[in-house]
């Protein structure tokens, strides 16, 4: 018998840009605002599509055992990878979920101020 529990994270992250270690550090900086939004969650999974070792290696060092990551080495749509991790995730954790709520790696969320980085980071983005 599964295990219930309320929500499922899904958070996909896709390929590697020029800029590898800035890449990493912008899912860092994204997953952490997802969870200073969402504290609560009992789960969280990152479907990583064709990302290098190095990106997932640093994603496991600053989250430990806060995330669990299915990588996925060939090319498929974000909708077949988030569907995929949903399904392994169901069957990895041996639980049920009552929702599954995605996240693509380009969403940031406000600081206590209120303000983004989001200008600075497009602009390192763009060079």
């Amino acid at each position: 018998m599964k295990n219930e529990k309320d929500l499922l994270i899904v958070y996909n992250i896709f390929g590697a840009h020029i800029n590898e270690s800035f890449q990493t550090e912008c899912y860092i900086h994204s997953l952490e605002g997802i969870y200073k939004q969402i504290e609560d969650t009992p789960q969280y999974v990152v479907a990583a599509c064709m990302v290098s070792d190095n990106c997932i290696n640093a994603l496991k060092t600053r989250f430990g055992d806060k995330i669990h990551i299915f990588k996925y080495p060939d090319r498929h749509t974000c909708q077949v990878v988030s569907n995929k991790t949903i399904l392994k995730s169901i069957e990895y954790f041996n639980e049920e979920y009552e929702g599954y709520l995605y996240f693509s790696s380009g969403i940031f969320f406000a600081g206590p101020d209120g303000r983004t980085d989001e200008n600075e980071i497009l602009h390192k983005l763009r060079h």
